[in-house]
C-alpha cells in the first residue's frame, strides 16, 4: 500500500501544553511581529470572545487561496467534520521551489495565525504540545478508536515508515482530521 504524507513529530512530554488557554495562545500570536493586519483584528476579537469563528477562518483561507490562485496555483481542499480545511498544493507543479516561495509569501501577506488558531481550537482544544497525544485524544473523544488502542500505537502511525497495522479506519475523514490536527496529512492508496 503506497502512502504519502508528512508529519510534524517531536519527542515531548505527553502532558506538555502549548499555552495555558486559547486566549493565552491568541495573545502570544497577537504580539508576534509576523501577525498580519487581518490576524490582529481577528485575534483581538478571539481574545475578547474566547474563540475564533468559522467565518474568520474561512475568510483567512479564502485570502490565502486567492493569493495562490493569483500566482497561478489552483489548490485542492478537503473539509473535515471539524470545519477545518486541509489546503493542498496542485497534484503536479513544474517548479516546486517557486510553489514553496509563493506559499510562504501568501501566508505572510494574508493570515497565518487565524488559520493556525482555528485549526488548533477545533482539533487540539486541550492545547497538547505532543503530536501523538493530540491525535490520540482527538480519536478517543470522537469515538474513532476502540478502548484497546494505545497512545503508543497512535504515535507509531505518526512516525513509522511502514504503516500496515491500522487500528482505525485510515480513510475516515474524522480520523484524517485528528491526524491533521497533529500535524500530519496523508493519503493511503489501499487499492494496490
Amino acid at each position: 500500500m503506497p502512502i504519502s504524507g508528512c508529519a510534524a513529530t517531536q519527542e515531548a512530554n505527553t502532558d506538555a501544553r502549548l499555552a495555558p488557554s486559547l486566549k493565552d495562545l491568541f495573545s502570544q500570536w497577537l504580539a508576534a511581529p509576523e501577525a498580519t493586519a487581518y490576524d490582529k483584528v481577528a485575534l483581538q476579537e478571539a481574545i475578547d470572545t474566547g474563540r475564533l469563528t468559522q467565518t474568520q477562518y474561512q475568510q483567512a483561507i479564502d485570502l490565502y487561496i486567492s493569493c495562490m490562485s493569483d500566482a497561478g496555483y489552483e489548490l485542492r481542499q478537503t473539509r473535515y467534520p471539524t470545519g477545518v480545511i486541509n489546503v493542498q498544493p496542485p497534484a503536479s507543479v513544474d517548479d516546486a521551489s517557486a510553489l514553496m516561495t509563493t506559499d510562504s509569501l501568501c501566508r505572510e501577506q494574508t493570515s497565518v495565525f487565524v488559520v493556525m488558531g482555528y485549526e488548533t481550537q477545533q482539533g487540539n482544544p486541550d492545547l497538547f504540545a505532543d503530536a501523538g497525544t493530540i491525535a490520540y485524544t482527538c480519536l478517543k473523544k470522537n469515538g474513532l478508536i476502540s478502548d484497546d488502542v494505545s497512545l503508543e500505537q497512535v504515535s507509531a502511525f505518526l512516525t513509522e515508515s511502514h504503516r500496515n497495522d491500522y487500528r482505525f479506519d485510515v480513510q475516515d475523514l474524522g480520523v484524517k482530521s485528528c491526524f491533521y490536527a497533529a500535524g500530519m496529512g496523508y493519503d493511503i492508496d489501499e487499492t494496490k
